[in-house]
């Protein structure tokens, strides 16, 4: 089978690129340290008392939240709106560091070069920054049409006695919401994938025909894109039943508490890159080509 041979040539790709791996972990580690370090002194200053510290960390207690929250609002607004930025940063970052990382998939036998890579960055970002604003547009035009599908189960709802059935009625059409995102993502990465691959500098071009290699390998590309997001639906679940486990304030505990956070952290990278390899091989495949030469465009532009 074609899509699961994909991932097994992508998963592979992505274990010769651990370099990339590793970086990618690495600026995640940075964002992650200048939003914890303040956030873990302001922590640290109001739970001086060790007995409420220890009792937050064994279970979630509103009463303490809400202390805190009205001793230390202007701190805490001041995090959040730290947080707001710095997740307005991370996202242009992650579109600026798109067009490198599948340039890395476009031909996995040439080495990595780090010049290289960046200038590839730079050079699609521009057209990844504009897929990003499409997929804006996508994601309000999908909750736009989940209102109207939530309004007529509620109305189909209101006729149903059996609570039961509502509920799977509220599944079905939350389901059905978070379905079309996923295949508009699908179509948005197969989109930067023609980008990247053909140069193509019109991206509502990229896009129509990414709709058109969709159409034209609906099973395989939905079996690929599906299979991956089954697997990170897998690591998320592990991930909770896991951190349920561990409660506690000892020392011990939030070693374990950190190092499962490290682990299902580099996981899911591994999972994003794993997305970019194994459909950039599937395209290349049904698509015909052999090689690549991605400094030819760099040079050329």
């Amino acid at each position: 089978m074609i899509a699961f041979k994909a991932f097994v040539a992508g998963s592979l790709m992505v274990w010769q690129r651990r370099k990339l791996w590793l970086g990618l972990y690495v600026c995640n580690l940075i964002f992650a340290l200048v939003l914890i370090i303040p956030a873990r002194s302001l922590l640290a200053r109001f739970f001086a008392d060790r007995l409420a510290g220890g009792t937050l960390a064994e279970q979630f207690d509103f009463a303490i939240w809400a202390v805190f929250l009205k001793q230390n609002f202007p701190s805490v607004s001041l995090l959040f709106n730290l947080m707001f930025v710095l997740g307005i940063i991370y996202w242009l970052f992650n579109a600026f560091l798109n067009g490198g990382i599948l340039m890395q998939f476009v031909n996995p036998e040439q080495k990595f070069n780090l010049g290289s890579f960046l200038t590839t960055c730079c050079y699609f970002f521009a057209r990844f920054f504009r897929l990003l604003l499409i997929g804006l547009g996508v994601i309000v035009l999908v909750f736009l049409l989940s209102s109207v599908i939530f309004a007529l189960v509620g109305l189909l709802a209101g006729n149903i006695e059996n609570e039961i059935v509502k509920s799977i009625l509220r599944l079905l059409a939350a389901g059905s919401v978070l379905l079309l995102l996923l295949f508009f993502n699908m179509i948005l990465d197969y989109a930067k994938i023609i980008t990247v691959v053909w140069d193509e500098l019109k991206v509502l071009k990229a896009v129509r025909l990414a709709m058109g290699f969709v159409r034209s390998n609906f099973g395989k590309t939905l079996i690929l894109y599906f299979g991956i997001s089954f697997l990170a639906l897998i690591l998320l679940v592990l991930y909770f039943s896991i951190h349920g486990w561990l409660k506690g304030a000892s020392a011990m505990v939030i070693l374990a508490t950190f190092l499962l956070q490290q682990i299902y952290i580099i996981s899911k990278l591994g999972i994003r890159l794993d997305f970019f390899a194994s459909q950039m091989y599937l395209y290349r495949q049904t698509s015909g080509i052999v090689t690549f030469e991605p400094i030819e465009i760099i040079n050329e532009a």
